[in-house]
């Protein structure tokens, strides 16, 4: 019982919003006449429901009490036998089984939908998060007994149109939490809705307009996952998509199925890879695959892939890439490597190379440095700062340098590289918090090589001498919690 509550708030979190966040979310509330939606005439039915205005704060209240009813597991129990049974969203339905019936096959369900039924001591038990109609068969020991149709509805009565209205305001005021609310609740009462995909992408655009590329991956998933794609979908996607290089986002096997695409969208998918610095690999792969197809004709693929190969480190691929495919055909040369990591190098008209003058190198591959380790690209982060190490550097710089080299190593699990670095920049740092964050980190790293004595002794340092900083707090917890 408790694994399905967890199960579907786990749901109803990732179905395009944090309920908690729903809560906490402030929207702009922007002037518009006429934004009430008026409450329709309800169908009879046997459960009643309020009829509700829909205004501003429908959606976020609905999913507050959404999340409410699903923590408290509030159950319908019915003792007579039926045909048809009718259930609140988000309640267990406790049905009494006739003798013998021990098995069950869900027949029709709304679409996208997610539901929990088992069986349990003489009791069929069944809960989902989405409104519509399940038709369930039950059986005695594999043989047919009855049909059952459980219609699960939210409680407070509202219509298609009223989300349409809603969305359609969030939309052009960009009012983003009340969008991903308002999306939600239309995937959740009308999973049928054939426009639940042009709102989820109205979603996508309005998170990009705001840089929050975890709506973004959230729903870019459920699309992939959820709803039926056909190739001018895709390319509208990809065209959304443009621009955006997180890590969190990234294509599925329904836009990596290159065998079975046409030719357009291949080159779109093309495009919108290499215009990523952040690829999965099953994106390399997808590349890997366009130049196997002999779908790149000037190289570029090969280019861009084998640099991409070298800044992650992989120099075995890099090779093959770069080489004709075969390990023994060349080698990944240092300059080789200096040409990939100078990605903000370009070519003037006259073809020449045109270095950016206003910046140091030195102050340019720790830029690079900062931004691979910000995006979790380690091994990425320690190719870029340990080349620009090399150059001339202001004390500063080279406090950054080795801070960024030790925490790189350290994410790693390179304990030992991460303490030596980590050293060399607490003789440079002049800012006290960050001397005091690298000491803490040295402690740590000692901890988790099982050097207790030099954890301690970094450890007690900073809890005595920074006591008044973050690092000071952690180091006091560290010791309270051995």
């Amino acid at each position: 019982m408790r694994y399905t509550v967890y199960l579907l708030l786990a749901v109803l979190m990732c179905s395009c919003t944090n309920v908690m966040d729903n809560v906490k979310g402030l929207f702009n509330n922007t002037p518009v006449k006429n934004t009430t939606s008026q409450p329709q005439p309800q169908p009879k039915e046997e459960l009643k429901r309020e009829v509700i205005e829909y205004n501003f704060d429908t959606s976020k209240n609905l999913l507050s009490e959404l999340s409410k009813k699903i923590k408290t597991g509030k159950i319908r129990e019915y003792k007579e036998k039926k045909s048809t049974y009718e259930l609140y969203v988000g309640e267990y339905a406790v049905l009494d089984l006739a003798d013998g019936e021990n098995s069950y096959n869900v027949v029709k369900s709304p679409k996208s939908s997610i539901y929990d039924v088992k069986l349990v001591s003489g009791k069929l038990l069944f809960r989902s998060i989405y409104q519509g109609e399940y038709n369930i068969k039950l059986y005695v020991d594999g043989l047919y007994s009855r049909d059952i149709v459980i219609k699960n509805k939210f409680e407070q009565y509202f219509t298609e149109n009223d989300i349409n209205k809603m969305i359609d305001l969030a939309y052009n005021t960009e009012n983003l939490q009340l969008l991903k609310d308002t999306v939600t609740i239309s995937k959740l009462a009308f999973p049928e809705n054939n426009k639940n995909k042009d709102y989820i992408i109205m979603l996508m655009e309005t998170a990009k307009k705001n840089n929050d590329y975890t709506v973004i991956k959230n729903e870019l998933e459920f699309l992939q996952n959820n709803v039926e794609l056909r190739e001018r979908d895709k390319i509208g996607i990809l065209n959304l998509l443009s621009g955006i290089d997180s890590k969190e986002v990234n294509l599925g096997d329904k836009f990596l199925d290159i065998e079975n695409q046409n030719s357009g969208l291949k080159n779109e998918v093309i495009k919108y890879l290499m215009s990523k610095n952040n690829l999965s690999d099953e994106e390399a792969e997808y590349l890997k695959k366009a130049i196997e197809l002999q779908l790149d004709d000037n190289g570029e693929i090969k280019t861009f892939l084998g640099n991409w190969y070298i800044k992650k480190g992989d120099f075995s691929n890099a090779n093959k890439i770069l080489n004709g495919g075969e390990d023994t055909l060349g080698k990944i040369t240092p300059e080789i490597v200096d040409k990939a990591l100078s990605g903000d190098n370009k070519e003037n008209s006259t073809g020449k190379i045109e270095e950016k003058q206003e910046i140091s190198k030195g102050q340019e591959l720790l830029d690079s440095g900062v931004k691979s380790y910000e995006m979790g690209n380690f091994t990425e982060s320690i190719l870029y700062l340990e080349k620009g190490l090399k150059e001339e550097l202001t004390q500063s710089q080279q406090a950054k340098y080795n801070y960024y080299l030790g925490m790189a190593n350290y994410n790693l699990g390179k304990y030992d590289e991460a303490i030596e670095y980590l050293k060399t920049g607490s003789n440079l740092e002049q800012n006290i918090d960050k001397l005091a964050e690298m000491y803490y980190n040295i402690g740590i790293a000692y901890d988790k090589l099982g050097e207790e004595e030099q954890a301690t002794k970094y450890l007690t340092y900073v809890k005595q001498n920074f006591s008044k900083t973050i690092w000071g707090n952690k180091s006091t917890i560290y010791f309270l919690e051995k």
